[in-house]
């Protein structure tokens, strides 16, 4: 399930500084034609910087205002020194190299603001921010071709201008906000002046008329406190939104690692220790699935889906390695195929690098015990293969014995990983032996054979039971094989 929402968006990366007042939205009617409208654009603050994006040339559904709505943002954060970069209309690449950009210039006592504006969706609890070439208003395109609100939020917060927005527009709005900040506020400029506006009267100041006697002054001392008591009650819904995230990222199941060079590693699932009987439990397998025992798996992290092309791509791009033949099915979230197991190391040491966290193929057991998810049965549902649960010849999916299916367009198993049955064969690191002698459960730089684990879209059901053991040479390249990271560090 998934809903759309149309999306305004302003986050804060704060030092130590005071309280913000912006309004993305028209002022009211009884504000306009009033005196000292914002001061003048002035050269730019060093220590402030901020991103702003409007999408608005959307396939699916157009929208009319975001593109306005980021040139006047642009132009009042510009007129409080904020340098500032400004996207309209932006694609995924973009969007990915602007926000990299605005990252490369955040660090310690720099303010940072991020405002995008367009069509944003959430899915599984998680909200993305969507590009305007997104193909189609899809869970397989929103996940891959769009950038994870998350990611940008690590370390930026949006405090007051929900409560701002909604009463300049009499609750007719209220932004989607998310929040990382605690400390003082930040103030643009020393007094409560409005820095952003749509309207096509420059934004203003309202004059107070001073009155004298004693109701003017009962009249301030009730405004004061109310202003007080408003701004209390803000502060405190603001500290449990923070402790709320705090917690939701303590316990959340999938992460991904930040990359040197920008952008997000693949996403990996938290796997938790455990035991397991591992092997042909159910009977009528391989010799080489015997003999059953029992193996204990410390808590690591498996990567919720096989790596995609885009993934790899990613890293032959940095690298300057050759790209693997996609055999003509295409690249993007398709499991990247005719690598070999060199090639699959290759990228773990890769991304080791690029994150500074420890990646590598999975061993054996590992692999067993991610893929079963506490069951034992042949297949992590049962011990039919049923219908459209895998892609196999006899899987009963449209993909069956033609090519892969891009990641993800399965159930995922009750950790929480994706095409454990079927698709690709994924590479181990462990070394092939006729029979369980402890290899499973050991990570070998270099070996004669490797084992492959998982069934493919060209084998038949039996190749795709969780039991089931086959190898091949490291340095071998066919159009069924592809692999799945573990992390340990």
């Amino acid at each position: 399930m998934y809903r759309i929402l149309i999306t305004t968006l302003l986050l804060f990366l704060i030092g130590c500084q005071q309280d913000v007042v912006v309004i993305p939205s028209q002022l009211s009617q009884q504000d306009k034609g009033l005196e000292r409208p914002v001061p003048p654009v002035q050269a730019p603050i060093k220590n402030r910087v901020a991103l702003v994006i409007g999408n608005a040339n959307y396939k699916f559904a157009p929208l009319n205002n975001p593109v306005n709505d980021a040139r006047d943002m642009a132009k009042s954060l510009r007129s409080v020194g904020f340098d500032v970069i400004k996207k309209e209309d932006a694609s995924w690449e973009d969007m990915d190299k602007a926000i990299t950009a605005f990252q490369k210039k955040l660090g310690k006592g720099v303010v940072g603001l991020f405002y995008f504006s367009g069509h944003g969706i959430q899915i599984d609890e998680q909200n993305y921010l969507i590009p305007v070439d997104l193909p189609e208003l899809s869970v397989r395109h929103v996940k891959y071709r769009s950038i994870l609100a998350g990611d940008v939020l690590t370390e930026l917060m949006f405090k007051k201008v929900r409560n701002t927005v909604k009463k300049k527009t009499n609750n007719r709005q209220t932004p989607w906000e998310s929040s990382s900040l605690d400390g003082d506020d930040f103030y643009f400029v020393k007094k409560k002046t409005v820095v952003a506006s749509t309207s096509d009267t420059p934004p203003v100041v309202p004059v107070v008329p001073v009155n004298t006697g004693q109701s003017a002054e009962i009249a301030s001392f009730k405004r004061e406190k109310a202003e007080a008591e408003a701004e209390a009650k803000a502060e405190r819904e603001c500290q449990a939104r923070i402790k709320a995230e705090k917690l939701r990222k303590k316990t959340s199941k999938v992460f991904r690692d930040t990359l040197s060079i920008g952008g997000k590693g693949p996403e990996m699932v938290r796997i938790p220790a455990g035991s397991f009987r591992m092997g042909d439990i159910q009977g009528g397998g391989q010799d080489d699935e015997k003999p059953v025992h029992q193996v204990s798996v410390g808590a690591f992290a498996m990567g919720k889906y096989e790596v995609t092309f885009a993934e790899y791509d990613k890293f032959a791009n940095a690298t300057g390695k050759s790209k693997p033949s996609d055999s003509g099915w295409g690249r993007g979230n398709r499991p990247v195929i005719n690598v070999s197991w060199n090639d699959s190391v290759a990228y773990t040491k890769w991304l080791s690098q690029q994150t500074g966290h420890t990646y590598r193929l999975p061993t054996e057991a590992e692999w067993e015990y991610a893929a079963r998810a506490g069951t034992s049965t042949k297949y992590w549902w049962g011990n039919n293969i049923g219908t459209n649960k895998a892609n196999c010849d006899g899987c009963g999916s449209r993909w069956d014995y033609k090519q892969t299916a891009p990641v993800g367009s399965f159930a995922a198993n009750p950790f929480g990983l994706h095409d454990t049955v079927g698709n690709v064969r994924e590479w181990t690191c462990s070394e092939y032996e006729s029979k369980y002698q402890g290899n499973d459960k050991v990570c070998k730089k270099r070996a004669n054979l490797f084992v492959l684990r998982g069934g493919s879209w060209y084998n038949d059901p039996w190749w795709a039971r969780s039991a089931f053991r086959i190898w091949n040479w490291p340095s071998n390249r066919i159009r069924n094989n592809g692999f799945r990271l573990s992390r340990t560090k």
